[in-house]
């Protein structure tokens, strides 16, 4: 299935951004590295000077320290700006999609996923499902129960606008079988024909929720 996603810049030549402070990894091949040489940038005002785009993702030119330097997209933000949030939901189980994803992230997030879970997390990850501006359900070969799949489905019906769904055939070595893939397929179409969208994979979520992620500056 192709989701449809356009490589859209966020930022402009010209635009006035500040260097994010909350960012502390890059990944490589499923392990979080620090990255130092950034760290003095960190809530920096640069300008953009040049946008290219490169492969399946954009960079931003900014000239600071004498030099030249090529940053991705998720290293920058606007100032005073509102974040829209989307709600992280589908397979918890240790799979690290969502760390995976987080890392990649400008837009605001609500991750449910605590490590002591009680009747007052039950309430507010339900508040959250209400008040974010995207509901994300990605389903992993980690998966217990069906719960997730119900939620989708009954979003997908409810609040079309803001359900997202992806599923990858693999985590950690877990794989789905082909019955559960012709599943997870049907339910896809199911959500698209109910007016939500349908990824294929983290970056392709990524990209797409990046270029919404200000209410303020971005209209659907």
């Amino acid at each position: 299935m192709n989701d449809g996603t356009i490589l859209t810049p966020l930022y402009n030549i010209g635009d006035v951004l500040i260097i994010r402070k909350d960012f502390t990894y890059e990944i490589d091949g499923g392990t979080k590295h620090c990255v130092p040489p950034m760290g003095k940038f960190k809530g920096k005002i640069v300008t953009i000077s040049r946008v290219i785009k490169k492969m399946n993702r954009i960079v931003y030119e900014i000239k600071e320290d004498g030099g030249t330097l090529l940053w991705p997209e998720y290293l920058f933000e606007r100032k005073d700006a509102k974040k829209k949030k989307v709600f992280l939901g589908g397979t918890c189980n240790n799979s690290t999609w969502r760390d995976l994803l987080i890392s990649m992230l400008k837009i605001g997030y609500f991750n449910p996923v605590v490590d002591d879970w009680t009747p007052e997390c039950m309430v507010e990850e339900c508040k959250q499902r209400e008040e974010c501006d995207y509901c994300l359900y990605v389903i992993t070969p980690k998966m217990h129960g069906v719960f997730s799949i119900a939620e989708v489905v009954d979003d997908s019906n409810k609040r079309p606008e803001k359900t997202l769904f992806c599923f990858l055939e693999e985590d950690d070595g877990l794989t789905f079988d082909n019955d559960e893939i012709k599943s997870l397929r049907a339910v896809a179409i199911m959500v698209i024909e109910n007016g939500g969208k349908v990824f294929q994979n983290l970056d392709s979520i990524a990209i797409w929720l990046n270029n919404r992620v200000y209410k303020s500056y971005k209209s659907e």
